[in-house]
């Protein structure tokens, strides 16, 4: 090839880095429940009716731990928390000084003392030796985020330098997607330069050569930088799911890339060495483009976009793999010699004695892909964020504090479709008070916040809190109950819009974070308790917990979906690509035996399903299936008949590619696995270390077997000349 040819090639590539560096560094990080919100019409239907009717903002709790209660110390746990609070992305915040006027304070201290102040205040602002507030934070996640972070990066200080502080607690959804976020992050600032480090290493050690390094890694950040690039262009966001990206990219790459390279050494050619490998990387790009695109049949956004992107990755990285090598390596050289890479890997003799291995030992592929249907079926799963942290992490003792002794950590909300006009009317404000006090009788419901907790705070401030009667639901009359809303929207508008729009009565439910069996038996209860009230029409029913319900609920369905489809359309590609229908029943065996090692690996690791599990199945074929890609076009390639010709050949082509890729792969996940505190990480990377050593496994042992069993007659009859 020219090497003017391969100069311009080469600045091409430069260039198109250069262009896309931007937007791929730009890339924000958004860990919310919005961004894991369920791809589904009702609920994308609820989300939007919300949005139209009230504020987009996300409340915390901030508990100050009290050596004692009294008033000379609650006067210092408001000072500060109302320096806590003093960031960009905080709306305001509720608690106890703030919203009661001085003259109700004294009377509540006069009357009924702080100890039992919370029994009669809107929210439990002081309970026992706590002071709480409830802090309102922006929508947007950026500003959101950000006060999140100098928050509690001020709270050690604050514990430090005030003797009437025993501990400071912070919880409540955005603070668990804040932690969520520094976490997923791990996968940039831990495991990235780790896996650069291990992979330059084993690259090194195979071909002894500073040009293959350079190539390989201009490839890969080429194929990162572009593929992040469109990923930003597209206003997408990275989070504990799409951080995933550019790590499979890497390994992908490499994979790919030391097939060539070994290709290349093989022939001693560079034009030779691409030809030879330009089909089977082209199906390997095929079929591992449509394992990752079969998420995108996940009704959860990470996972969909996840697999939407790195399905484009891939041809991404088919052809800078080849771009790299059209240019780089023609102009540059990489110093490449057959001898310097011989014997790296497992000798092909041993391997080739695990093919005359008797046909009944395709019992066992069969019998594990048995047990780990039965296992993923019945293995329970989880999608609590809170879940996906250590024991002792920060979010999840703050959480579990706050829970056991002030109120509930997850969030759900009612809106109730209200008669038309600015204020409620006294039948419907009759029906939703008595429904409030029906839900807080609740199992799992620690607390409703609600106009009516209002109005019915400014009630007990005019009659006096000792005189009123709890069994007293509504105001007296319906002109005291207009006069006091509008006293409370000219007083506090903020409250007012809070819970009520022109269409919708808004009604806030702090509950405890449970599970799905749980959560639907407490939304069934409401739904019977809302039929009793006999409303005009039917109410929305969303929230936080709701959301995470929503997103258990589709990991199994989205996890047999992805699965089936990737299997079918890889399967049917290697079909028409190598021309023999045989493949069907040759590769299924083999392929699967590692997703069923997964499986079970699932029960000995006691990992639940979660949004970090529901993805590596899918994946793991997609990338398992390419080394049997490479086995089979070079088995029948060899124009030969008998068994023993034909997979000696492709042994001696392809063994050291797959075991060395195999090994890359096997180690970059089980560093991912090993190194990660963080739940989903641990599970991903542990799982498809599993994977990719067992896939090997498979096509060393199992896919020869059927392969011999074949050419035996036993599965079919072989053609004497079958080539692809």
């Amino acid at each position: 090839m020219n090497k003017k040819i391969a100069l311009a090639v080469f600045l091409l590539q430069i260039i198109t880095i250069i262009c896309f560096v931007s937007p791929a560094i730009s890339v924000k990080q958004n860990n919310s429940v919005a961004t894991f919100m369920v791809n589904s019409v009702v609920a994308k239907q609820n989300d939007h009716t919300f949005a139209q009717n009230f504020p987009r903002d996300e409340t915390t709790v901030l508990c100050i731990e009290l050596n004692e209660i009294n008033r000379e110390n609650i006067v210092v746990a408001e000072e500060i928390i109302e320096q806590l609070v003093s960031e960009p992305g905080v709306v305001r915040h509720h608690s106890f000084l703030l919203d009661t006027p001085p003259s109700l304070q004294f009377q509540i201290d006069e009357q009924i003392g702080w100890q039992k102040s919370s029994e009669e205040l809107i929210f439990p602002f002081i309970k026992q030796n706590f002071y709480t507030a409830l802090v309102v934070f922006e929508h947007d996640n950026d500003r959101q985020q950000n006060a999140i972070g100098n928050i509690i990066h001020k709270i050690p200080f604050f514990i430090r330098h005030y003797a009437q502080i025993s501990n400071i607690h912070f919880a409540g959804e955005p603070v668990v997607s804040y932690h969520l976020g520094l976490s997923s992050l791990e996968v940039k600032t831990k495991f990235f330069p780790t896996l650069i480090v291990f992979c330059s290493l084993v690259m090194f050690w195979v071909f002894r050569s500073i040009g293959v390094l350079i190539a390989w890694l201009l490839a890969i950040v080429n194929a990162l930088v572009v593929s992040m690039g469109i990923f930003g262009l597209m206003g997408n966001s990275l989070n504990l799911i799409t951080n995933l990206i550019p790590v499979l990219i890497f390994v992908l790459s490499t994979a790919m890339h030391m097939h060539i390279l070994l290709s290349l050494t093989y022939f001693e050619d560079y034009i030779s060495g691409l030809k030879e490998k330009l089909i089977p990387n082209f199906l390997v790009a095929l079929t591992t483009s449509i394992g990752f695109g079969s998420l995108m049949v996940s009704n959860v956004k990470p996972i969909y976009l996840l697999g939407k992107y790195t399905s484009i990755s891939v041809w991404i990285i088919f052809a800078t793999c080849y771009i790299t090598h059209l240019g780089f390596s023609l102009l540059f050289g990489l110093n490449l010699y057959k001898k310097k890479i011989h014997g790296k890997g497992l000798p092909q003799d041993k391997i080739f004695i695990l093919g005359k291995l008797n046909g009944g030992w395709l019992l066992v592929p069969i019998a594990m892909i048995a047990l780990g249907v039965v296992t993923v079926v019945y293995n329970s799963s989880e999608s609590n964020g809170l879940k996906y942290f250590p024991q002792h992490h920060t979010i999840r003792e703050n959480s579990a504090y706050i829970q056991k002794n002030i109120t509930g950590s997850s969030g759900i909300e009612i809106l109730i479709p209200k008669p038309q006009g600015k204020f409620l009317e006294e039948n419907f404000y009759r029906q939703v008070a008595l429904f409030e006090q029906q839900l807080k009788a609740l199992e799992h419901i620690r607390h409703t916040i609600s106009l009516n907790q209002y109005l019915r705070f400014a009630t007990k401030s005019t009659i006096g809190f000792s005189e009123y009667e709890e069994e007293d639901l509504t105001i007296a009359s319906s002109t005291t109950l207009e006069t006091m809303q509008k006293q409370l929207q000219e007083n506090s508008p903020h409250i007012f819009t809070h819970f009520v729009s022109e269409n919708y009565y808004r009604i806030q439910i702090l509950c405890n974070a449970i599970g799905s069996e749980h959560f639907h038996q407490l939304k069934s209860k409401i739904n019977a308790l809302y039929a009793q009230q006999k409303f005009h029409k039917d109410f929305i029913f969303t929230g936080t917990l709701d959301q995470v319900i929503q997103i258990q609920m589709y990991l199994l369905q989205s996890m047999g979906e992805s699965l089936f489809f990737t299997v079918l359309f890889s399967l049917i590609l290697m079909t028409l690509f190598l021309k023999n229908i045989h493949v069907i029943y040759l590769a299924i065996i083999p392929n699967l035996f590692p997703i069923a090692c997964m499986a079970c690996a699932l029960k000995v690791f006691d990992f639940p399903t979660t949004i970090g599990t529901v993805m590596v199945f899918s994946i793991a074929f997609g990338i398992a299936v390419d080394s049997t890609i490479h086995l089979f076009h070079s088995f029948y390639r060899l124009q030969q008949p008998g068994f023993a010709k034909k997979w000696s050949y492709s042994l001696a082509m392809n063994i050291s590619a797959i075991w060395i890729t195999s090994f890359i792969l096997f180690g970059a996940f089980l560093l991912i696995g090993l190194l990660s505190s963080f739940l989903p990480t641990t599970q991903f990377g542990l799982l498809l270390a599993v994977g990719m050593i067992s896939a090997w496994f498979g096509d060393v042992s199992f896919l020869p077997i059927s392969l011999r069993l074949y050419t035996q007659g036993l599965f079919g009859k072989e053609k004497n000349n079958e080539a692809s």
